[in-house]
C-alpha cells in the first residue's frame, strides 16, 4: 500500500480543484444560535434549493507537484460536488445536465426522494443522455446526511470513483447548538505512479474481489488532516460520509469525547462508541457530537486505522479562549417518522442469498468469470437478469423480515434503497437501536433485518461496494 496510508502522509502542495474549491475542512455555516447565523443558514438553504448541477470532465490535484493533476469527472468542477442543504420540509430542486460522453443517472441515498427519482437507470426511470438536461425536484421529508451519486449499474464504479458525488444535508427544524458543524467526506483514490486514475474500473479482476481499493486517502478531496481550533470543552457536530468505492474505514477517536446521534442519515439512540471506535462502510454516514479537550492547548484527533498504522483525519485543538459554557446533556435528535416498533409477527419473510466472486488471496480464481457484469449473484441471478423480476413483493405499510445469507468468503455490504432497516439480534431478543440503509453481512454468515415497506415502487437492493454492484450483485423488491 502507498505511503499515502502510512502515519506519515504525503501532503499535496497547493490543494485546488479545477473550479477552485479551497479547504480541506468544510465547516458548515449557520448553526450557532445567533440571529445573524440563522439568517445566513436560511440564505444558503435558499441558494442551494435551486442549484444547477453539471457533470463534466475535470481535474483535481491529489499528489503534490511536480506530479500532474488527476483527470477526473466532477459536478460543477468540484469534488465533492456542490453541497445541497435545505431544512426539513423544504423542496430540493435542481437542473441536472450531462456533459459527459456517457449516460448518467443520479441516486439520492438516504434523502427520501420518491421512487420515480431514485435514479436506478432501467428500473425507476431512464438515464440522462449526453447533452441532455433534466429538472428534478422533491420535498425533503426527513432531516439527516445523505448523498448523491451515479446509479447506472455497470458504470457506478467508474463514475463514482472518478469523482461524481456530493453531499446533501437536510437540517432539523431546531438543530443542536454546537460551536462548529463540520462535513467530512472520506475517499480513497486508486492512482497510478503518474497520479492518474487506475484504468481498471470495468475489469473482471477489479470486480471479482475486494473491490477497487485505493492508495491515496483524502478528506473532502484534499490531504488530511483537517484542523479546527475551539474553546476548551466546545461541542462540534461531525457529519461523516464514506464516498469510497470499496474501502471500509476503521475510525478511532483519541482525546475526544464522542456520542453518536445519527446513523445513515437517521436519528439513533444516543450512544458512546465502544473503545472509541467506529466502522464506516462504503456509502455509510455518521452524525456525531464531539467534545473538544477540556484543557487549553490539548489536542484530540480522529484517525483512520489501517492495520497497525493510523492516518489522522481531523485534529481538534483547545485554544486558550475561555472554556465553553456547559450546555447540559446532549439531546437526541427529533424522531424521523420511523416506527418505534416493528410487528415482526405480521411481517412477510424473504431471503437473499449472496454468492460468486473470486477467493481472497487467490486472484487467479477470477479467471473463471468471462463476463464482468455476471460475477456476483443474489438468489442465483446477476443484475442483467434480476432486473426482469422482483425478489419479493409487499404491500406498503406491511413489515418485512429479510434474511441476508452471505455464502461468500468476503464481507458483503448491501444498500437498501428507499428504506431504513433495523438489524435483528441473532437470539430474537430485539434489534439494534439505530436505523441503517447500508448493511454489513460477515463472510459465510447470515444476518436478518426488519423494516416497514414504504412508498409504492421498485426499490433496489445492491452492493454498496461499487465494483460488486457493477459485477451483478443487485436485485429489487416491489412495494404495491
Amino acid at each position: 500500500m502507498s505511503n499515502a496510508f502510512s502515519p506519515r502522509l504525503q501532503t499535496p502542495g497547493r490543494r485546488q480543484f479545477c473550479a477552485g474549491f479551497a479547504a480541506t475542512l468544510l465547516v458548515l455555516p449557520g448553526l450557532a444560535s445567533s440571529a445573524s447565523a440563522q439568517e445566513g443558514e436560511k440564505a444558503q438553504a435558499t441558494a442551494n434549493a435551486g442549484i444547477r448541477l453539471h457533470a463534466a470532465p475535470g481535474k483535481l490535484r491529489l499528489k503534490p507537484e511536480p506530479a500532474s493533476g488527476t483527470a477526473t469527472l466532477a459536478f460543477n468542477g468540484q469534488i465533492p460536488g456542490p453541497l445541497m442543504r435545505v431544512r426539513q420540509g423544504e423542496t430540493l430542486s435542481l437542473e441536472l445536465s450531462n456533459g459527459l460522453d456517457d449516460l448518467l443517472s443520479l441516486h439520492w441515498q438516504g434523502a427520501g426522494a420518491p421512487n420515480a427519482l431514485d435514479g436506478v437507470a432501467g428500473l425507476t426511470g431512464p438515464a440522462i443522455a449526453p447533452g441532455e438536461t433534466r429538472r428534478l425536484s422533491f420535498t425533503t421529508r426527513h432531516a439527516g446526511l445523505s448523498w448523491y451519486r451515479p446509479m447506472r449499474i455497470g458504470a457506478v464504479g467508474r463514475q463514482t470513483g472518478s469523482g461524481l458525488y456530493g453531499a446533501v444535508i437536510v437540517d432539523e427544524t431546531e438543530p443542536p447548538t454546537v460551536a462548529k458543524d463540520i462535513l467530512l467526506v472520506l475517499d480513497d483514490w486508486a492512482l497510478t505512479n503518474d497520479a492518474q486514475l487506475r484504468p481498471d474500473f470495468d475489469t473482471v479482476a477489479a470486480r471479482a474481489g475486494a473491490g477497487r481499493l485505493g492508495n491515496w486517502l483524502t478528506l473532502n478531496s484534499a490531504a488530511p488532516p483537517g484542523r479546527v481550533s475551539v474553546a476548551p470543552g466546545s461541542r462540534l457536530r461531525l457529519r461523516l460520509l464514506n464516498a469510497a468505492n470499496a474501502r471500509t474505514f476503521a475510525l478511532q477517536f483519541n482525546g475526544l469525547h464522542v456520542q453518536v446521534i445519527g446513523v445513515d442519515g437517521r436519528p439513533s439512540a444516543l450512544f458512546t462508541p465502544a473503545r472509541d471506535s467506529l466502522t464506516l462502510l462504503p456509502g455509510g454516514r455518521y452524525d456525531l457530537i464531539v467534545a473538544a479537550p477540556a484543557q487549553a492547548g490539548a489536542e484530540g484527533a480522529l484517525q483512520a486505522r489501517f492495520g497497525d498504522a493510523g492516518a489522522p483525519l481531523l485534529v481538534v485543538t483547545a485554544t486558550d479562549a475561555p472554556p465553553a459554557m456547559a450546555a447540559g446533556p446532549v439531546a437526541a435528535l427529533p424522531a424521523a417518522g420511523l416506527p418505534e416498533a416493528i410487528r415482526l409477527q405480521d411481517s412477510i419473510r424473504a431471503a437473499l442469498v449472496m454468492a460468486g466472486g473470486a477467493s481472497p488471496g487467490a486472484p487467479e480464481t477470477a479467471a473463471r468469470f468471462t463476463d464482468p457484469a455476471r460475477i456476483w449473484t443474489i438468489n442465483g441471478v446477476s443484475w442483467p437478469e434480476a432486473v426482469k423480476k422482483p425478489a419479493f413483493s409487499v404491500r406498503s405499510g406491511r413489515p418485512v423480515t429479510l434474511e441476508l445469507k452471505n455464502t461468500t468468503p468476503w464481507m458483503q455490504t448491501l444498500h437498501i434503497h428507499g428504506h431504513h432497516v433495523r438489524r435483528l439480534h441473532n437470539l430474537d431478543d430485539g434489534w439494534e437501536p439505530y436505523w441503517l440503509d447500508v448493511i454489513a453481512v460477515p463472510a459465510n454468515h447470515t444476518s436478518r433485518v426488519a423494516f416497514v415497506a414504504g412508498e409504492a415502487g421498485k426499490w433496489l437492493i445492491g452492493s454498496s461496494i461499487a465494483e460488486r454492484l457493477d459485477g451483478g450483485m443487485a436485485t429489487w423488491f416491489e412495494v404495491t
